[in-house]
Parts: C-alpha cells; sequence; structure tokens
C-alpha cells in the first residue's frame, strides 16, 4: 500500500499540481493541517482536499479562518497570516469554511492493517504545538508520544521534514508542501509503502504562486515578505525592520508581549 502523507499546504496550489503529477495514483491521502493561510489560493485547495483527502486534521490556520481568529504564528509570519486569512475569508465560500471547521483536530485511522494517528502539532497540544523531531530528546519524546495508540504517527507544523523511531513508533513530519521553512525551497511530503517511509522533495519553481501573491489585495510589504519566504524557504522579516522592532511594533499595535 502506497500512502501519499503531506502537511501545510497554505493555499498554494502550484504545488499541489506538482504533487498530484508526481504521485498521480496513492491508495491513501493523509492531510496535516493548515490547508489556507499564505498563499494565494485558499479554495481550490480546499475543495481538492475535500474531493481526494482519505482523512485530514485541522491545522491553526484552519481554525483560524472557520473561527476568524489567528494564533500559533511565529513573530515574523504573525502579519501575513493575519493578512492572509483576512483575505481567504473574503474569498473561500462558506461551504469550504464549514468543511474547515468540522475536521478534527486529530484521528487514529487503519489502513491495511497499519494504524496512523494524525495531527497537526503534537497530541499534547494538536493545533499550536511545534515539536522539532530532529533535536528533541528522547524522554521528552516518551512523555508526548508514550500513549498515542498507533504504528505511525504523522505530525506538522515545523514546515521542517524529519523522522525519527521510538519505542517501534515511527514518527513523521512531512514537512511543508506549500511553504517549506528548512533553508530550500523545495516543498516535500512523505511516501509510507510496506513499512517505509521516505521524504519526497519536489525540485520546482515557485514562479506562478510568486505571480498570484502579487497580484493579491494586500499591503506590497506583506506581499514582498510572502514572496521572499516562498522562493528562499527561510524566514524573512520586513524590509528594513529589525526582530526587536517587530516586536515593539506588534505590542503597539495588538497587545501582544513577546519573549525577549
Amino acid at each position: 500500500m502506497r500512502v501519499l502523507i503531506f502537511s501545510d499546504l497554505h493555499a498554494n496550489w502550484e504545488a499541489l499540481l506538482w504533487m498530484q503529477r508526481a504521485e498521480p495514483e496513492p491508495d491513501a491521502i493523509l492531510f496535516l493541517g493548515d490547508a489556507v493561510g499564505y498563499g494565494p489560493d485558499p479554495g481550490p485547495c480546499i475543495q481538492w482536499l475535500q474531493a481526494n483527502a482519505t482523512a485530514a486534521v485541522q491545522g491553526n490556520h484552519d481554525y483560524g479562518l472557520a473561527n476568524n481568529t489567528c494564533g500559533g504564528t511565529m513573530l515574523e509570519l504573525h502579519d501575513l497570516a493575519i493578512a492572509t486569512l483576512a483575505y481567504a475569508w473574503k474569498v473561500v465560500p462558506a461551504i469550504h469554511i464549514d468543511y474547515l471547521r468540522q475536521l478534527p483536530q486529530q484521528v487514529t485511522l487503519d489502513l491495511d492493517g497499519v494504524s496512523f494517528h494524525l495531527v497537526h502539532g503534537t497530541p499534547v497540544e494538536p493545533l499550536y504545538a511545534k515539536l522539532n523531531l530532529l533535536f528533541t530528546k528522547q524522554d521528552i519524546l516518551h512523555r508526548i508520544f508514550d500513549s498515542v495508540d498507533a504504528d505511525v504517527v504523522l505530525m506538522g507544523n515545523t514546515h521542517v521534514p524529519a523522522i525519527r523511531k521510538i519505542d517501534g513508533k515511527l514518527l513523521v513530519n512531512p514537512g511543508s508542501l506549500g511553504q517549506p521553512r528548512y533553508g530550500v525551497p523545495d516543498p516535500t511530503y512523505a511516501i509510507w509503502e510496506d513499512g517505509e517511509v521516505q521524504i519526497k522533495h519536489l525540485h520546482i519553481s515557485h514562479r506562478e504562486t510568486v505571480k498570484k501573491l502579487g497580484l493579491l489585495p494586500l499591503e506590497v510589504n506583506t506581499i514582498q515578505q510572502l514572496q521572499q519566504v516562498l522562493e528562499t524557504g527561510q524566514l524573512t522579516l520586513p524590509p528594513g525592520m529589525t526582530l526587536e522592532e517587530m516586536k515593539r511594533k506588534h505590542e503597539a499595535e495588538h497587545g501582544i508581549i513577546w519573549d525577549n
């Protein structure tokens, strides 16, 4: 059985099409949350998931769109999340927003005798947790995953692909299809087949998505920052602004106090 696993689509229709061309006939498709946010095509991406996903869970941006809120974003991306979710609220049909609203925050399912647990963050904090599988200590992983009754635990939210094993459980983060942030702009996803898992990279151009971002009714600085993150695979700040200046700006505008 060939299972396609991906996360953090972020309204990137072109990346979705490239993945579909690379994996035209998987036996199952598992989505780990964040269909929306940051990208130009929230409606078509949600519609594709409705039609094709075997199972899907809610991410923090999906929750944000469904409930008209914004949380769990990094400081560098907070304004981008607010702007793109506000745009999505205007253009996404209510039926698609309802689909995001009814998604579970985590779910376990059996595929061909193997149990898969899907969550966007972690089983302890399903929406907002960002767990770095590469560097998290073994005892912390035990505390988080010992109570999860599944052979394979799938999670997203970090936008960084990783695979780890702990006491017979396979822990997999496929990275981000729509907004990779591991220092390389190549979208990533995972394939599970016959007990083995692989991270797959799509070596594609983001040219069309960058063009679409340029046409969104957003502030120029917001568009430029979105484009830069997509083209570099790294978090960026608005042009000419330091991280400390951004903290003070947010405290003044939103009353949010960011830790130093």
